[in-house]
């Protein structure tokens, strides 16, 4: 499995670190993007914003969440998650992006076409695993979160 995930270990012409969460363009300078098969994960707004606030707490300075998702702070600390798609003009240039909430339908397509069978049906990472269950109170901030990424949520229910 892990050597089919980047784990922080390219780095672009200049040296700089390129992670697994990192913008597609920025391959572009050291790799023919066509020669791979790019495939990328994309949240529900609202749990991308939930998961980022919680997991995270520490980075932000909003004392409850109602206030975080009404902030400043908010539209400074979590980016759109489409621009990690987008090519150096643009344009999406992924083979396949998956719903995150159908995270293991994604590891069987994946496991499928690489031929790796050991890609575990979990999200590993996960520190708290409830704060991915939908929960009541994320409803009324909905509106808000899906209007600032308007972008996201448009493309995140046509996949």
């Amino acid at each position: 499995y892990h050597s089919y995930v980047m784990k922080n270990f390219m780095h672009d012409l200049e040296g700089n670190e390129l992670g697994p969460h990192d913008y597609l363009s920025r391959y572009e300078s050291f790799l023919n993007l066509d020669e791979y098969y790019k495939f990328g994960v994309m949240r529900e707004p609202a749990n991308y914003c939930h998961s980022n606030y919680f997991e995270w707490p520490e980075s932000y300075t909003s004392p409850t969440y109602s206030e975080f998702i009404t902030s400043e702070e908010f539209k400074s600390k979590i980016d759109p998650q489409l621009p990690h798609f987008y090519n150096s003009k643009g344009e999406i240039q992924m083979d396949k992006i998956f719903k995150f909430e159908n995270l293991n339908e994604a590891f069987n397509t994946i496991s499928d076409l690489f031929k790796v069978y050991d890609i575990p049906t979990q999200h590993s990472q996960n520190k708290n695993p409830n704060i991915y269950i939908q929960n009541p109170n994320l409803q009324e901030y909905k509106d808000t979160i899906n209007q600032y990424f308007n972008q996201d949520y448009e493309y995140w229910k046509s996949l």
